[in-house]
C-alpha cells in the first residue's frame, strides 16, 4: 500500500480536529471522518467520506485519528456504542490526538490492546493557524514501530514529530507545555498590570516585549485577546483548566512546584472572570 492510500479516519472535527483532518485530506489520504454535530463535517471537503458512527470510521480506516475533549469522550467513541473497536479490523493504529493524563491514556491503550488495537499517545501543539499552515508539533507515546508507521500521516500538518517515549510519554510532556504556556500567561497579566501602573500602555508594552528577551507565547496570546478577561471567556480556558489539573494529579509533589503554582493561580483567575 503507497503511503497516499492509507485509509485515515478522523473523530473531532472541532476547533483544532477540523484543520488537521482538511491537512490530511489536502495531502491525498482517503479520509472518512465522524463527529458528534454532523454539521460539524459540513466544512470538510466533497471527496471526504462522512461516517455514520465512529465504528464506521474504525471500518474503513487503517489509522484513526482521535480529537475530542477529555478521556471519558476518548473511551465513548473507542468502546462505546457503535465505537471504533467495533467495526475496526486487528492491527488498527489509532492516534489520540487529546490531552489526557498519562495513567488515562495508558488505560485505553490497555483496553484498546484487548480489542486489537495499537493506541498510540500522540498529542499535538501549535495552534489552528499553525495547524492550516502545517506546521504543528506531535508529541508521540508508543512503541517505535507504531510511531514510525503513523510519521507519513502526521507529516500532513506537522513539521516537528518526536517520539518521547512509551504511551503516556507524549501526554507527559504536552501537559508540562501546556502548563508552562498557562503560567507565561499568568506573568504576562501581572506584567500588564505593572506596566499600567508606571502610565505605560498595554500596546506600547506588548509592541515592545515582542521583540524583546521577555517575550512569550503566553504574552503573544494576551496581547492578541487583549484582556485577561477575553482570555478567561475564550474556549482557551476550559482547556487550559483542564490541563493544569491534570499535571496537578500527575505529579509526586504539586504543591512545592513553582511552575504548577503560578499556573493554577492563573486559572483561579480566569475561573473569577469566566463566570
Amino acid at each position: 500500500m503507497s503511503a497516499t492510500r492509507t485509509r485515515v479516519g478522523f473523530i473531532g472535527i472541532g476547533n483544532q480536529g477540523e484543520p488537521l483532518a482538511a491537512r490530511i485530506a489536502a495531502a491525498g489520504f482517503p479520509l472518512t471522518v465522524w463527529a458528534r454535530r454532523s454539521e460539524a463535517m459540513d466544512v470538510m471537503p466533497p471527496e471526504v467520506r462522512r461516517a455514520t458512527s465512529p465504528a464506521d470510521v474504525g471500518a474503513n480506516s487503517d489509522i484513526v485519528c482521535i480529537c475530542v475533549f477529555t478521556a471519558q469522550d476518548v473511551e465513548q467513541v473507542l468502546f462505546g456504542e457503535a465505537g471504533v473497536s467495533d467495526g475496526a479490523k486487528p492491527g488498527t493504529r489509532v492516534l489520540i490526538h487529546s490531552t489526557l493524563s498519562p495513567a488515562e491514556v495508558r488505560r485505553i491503550a490497555e483496553l484498546g490492546s484487548a480489542r486489537g488495537l495499537r493506541v498510540i499517545d500522540a498529542p499535538v501543539s501549535g495552534g489552528r493557524i499553525v495547524a492550516e499552515q502545517g506546521g504543528m508539533t506531535v508529541m508521540l507515546g508508543g512503541s517505535i514501530e507504531d510511531c514510525d508507521a503513523v510519521r507519513h500521516v502526521l507529516a500532513a500538518h506537522a513539521t516537528k514529530i518526536v517520539r518521547i517515549g512509551d504511551v503516556g510519554a507524549g501526554q507527559q510532556i504536552k501537559l508540562i507545555n501546556n502548563t508552562l504556556m498557562t503560567a507565561h500567561l499568568g506573568i504576562a497579566s501581572s506584567a500588564l498590570e505593572i506596566s499600567k501602573e508606571f502610565g505605560i500602555s498595554q500596546d506600547v508594552l506588548f509592541d515592545v516585549l515582542a521583540s524583546s528577551s521577555g517575550r512569550s507565547f503566553g504574552m503573544e496570546m494576551l496581547a492578541r485577546s487583549g484582556s485577561v478577561e477575553a482570555v478567561a471567556k475564550s474556549q482557551a480556558y476550559p482547556t487550559l483548566s483542564k490541563d493544569v489539573g491534570l499535571l496537578t494529579d500527575a505529579i509526586a509533589d504539586p504543591a512545592n512546584s513553582t511552575l504548577v503554582r503560578v499556573a493554577s493561580d492563573f486559572v483561579q483567575e480566569m475561573t473569577v472572570l469566566h463566570r
